[in-house]
């Protein structure tokens, strides 16, 4: 989507990189948000056992 900003090669190349960042750092933060949910759902769930 990105890459149509730049019709020349080198911008082309600079467009996928940061496509590529980009979607690294959605899936990161989709981890980080996946895990820390996680983390606070085992935690009621541990305290409820108490």
């Amino acid at each position: 989507m990105t890459h149509y900003l730049f019709p020349n090669k080198e911008g082309k190349s600079v467009a996928i990189v940061y496509q590529n960042a980009t979607i690294g750092a959605f899936v990161r933060d989709f981890f980080i948000g996946f895990t820390y949910t996680a983390t606070i759902a085992l935690r009621k769930s541990a305290l409820r056992k108490r």
